[in-house]
Formats: structure tokens, sequence, C-alpha cells
């Protein structure tokens, strides 16, 4: 059974591609959720509004930022599951620029809208 660490080393492989997409998925909806009080407080200040609206707010705007999240991790994703063709240096320089990006993006975005 020479086979058996492969399999394993590929099954840690796949698991490490999982937890890794995870977690920027999971980073991207909290950005989004701590970006719309910001949103709110920028654009027409939280005294109009009851604490009502506010979590309606969140509750319909979740499905744009699981779909924006979904959008802004695919990338992540693919390049993520050719990590073990792409060194570990670059793979973190690209992870790093992109995120940086679209931070930046986003915030700016946001502050104009």
């Amino acid at each position: 059974m020479p086979r058996l660490p492969a399999a394993k080393q590929i099954r840690m492989q796949i698991k490490a591609v999982v937890r890794q997409s995870l977690a920027v998925f999971g980073f991207w909806l909290i950005f989004f959720a701590l970006l719309r009080p910001f949103f709110w407080f920028w654009q027409d200040g939280l005294e109009k509004f009851s604490l009502f609206d506010f979590a309606l707010s969140f509750r319909h705007g979740l499905y744009m930022d699981l779909s924006m999240a979904g959008y802004f991790s695919l990338i992540p994703l693919l390049i993520l599951s050719f990590r073990c063709f792409i060194p570990a240096v670059a793979l973190k320089i690209f992870l790093k620029i992109y995120h940086i990006l679209l931070i930046s993006l986003v915030s700016l975005m946001a502050v104009t809208d």
C-alpha cells in the first residue's frame, strides 16, 4: 500500500485549500458587515433610523454580501487549488496584492457612493 501516504497528502492539501477558501469567504462577509454601519453613518447618520431598520438592512444586505463574498473568493480559490504548482512565496504575494486592491476598491466605492 505505497499509495496511502500520497492519498493522505492530497487529502491534507484539499483540506488546507477548503480552510483557506472559507477563511477568505468569511473575511469578506465580516468586511461587508462592518462596512454597512459606516455606510449608513456616512450617508444619512444613524439617528434617523430605528434599530429595526438597521437590522432589516443587514438581513436584506446579507444576500448581496454572500454573492459578493463568493465572487471575491473565486479567484483565490482557483489560485489555491493549484498551490502544489505555485511557490508559496508567490502565492502569498499574489493573495496579499489581490486583497489589498479589492479592499481599497470596495472601500472607495462605499465612501463615494
